[in-house]
């Protein structure tokens, strides 16, 4: 069995700390995320595992409308990335998928926009057309468009997802 420090152990907590933020049980996930980003920061760990939790926790703060405080986690998460020199692989395409969120909720479309569609271009590229994250990527941006009042933009992407997915 192993330790609640163990690196393992950290995963399966963060991993439930992403269940929970699905189900929407933010609070919840919330805990979880900080206690398992805490255990990671002061055993100094795999950097590229403290950047998932602060951009795990940056999602989540979003989620709970703490728009501030998720900026700071995920603009650290980037840092991280930045750093490691890996902006460019999926575990950065998640949190600029994230910082494409912040900025709609902040009401900052034109960034937004911008910021998603690189996430999308990154997850293209990496995953492929017909991963289930390219879609979540592409479904975000459509959203967006939708809100920025692009409505011909938007419908492109509703016709691109339903034929990359059809019949699935």
């Amino acid at each position: 069995m192993y330790s609640p420090e163990h690196k393992s152990t950290l995963t399966s907590r963060h991993n439930l700390a992403l269940l929970f933020k699905a189900k929407g049980e933010l609070n919840t996930a919330e805990s979880i995320c900080r206690s398992v980003l805490d255990i990671r920061q002061k055993a100094d760990a795999d950097p590229q595992a403290i950047a998932a939790s602060l951009g795990a926790l940056g999602a989540i703060c979003c989620g709970q409308g703490k728009l501030d405080e998720a900026e700071n986690l995920l603009q650290q998460a980037m840092a991280i990335h930045t750093e490691l020199e890996t902006e460019g692989s999926v575990a950065a395409a998640i949190v600029l998928n994230d910082f494409a969120l912040l900025r709609r909720d902040q009401g900052q479309l034109t960034n937004a926009m911008q910021i998603a569609e690189t996430a999308v271009g990154l997850r293209l590229q990496l995953l492929g057309s017909k991963h289930p994250e390219f879609a979540v990527s592409v479904n975000n941006l459509r959203s967006i468009y939708d809100e920025a009042g692009a409505a011909e933009k938007a419908e492109a992407l509703k016709e691109l997802l339903a034929s990359n997915f059809k019949g699935r």
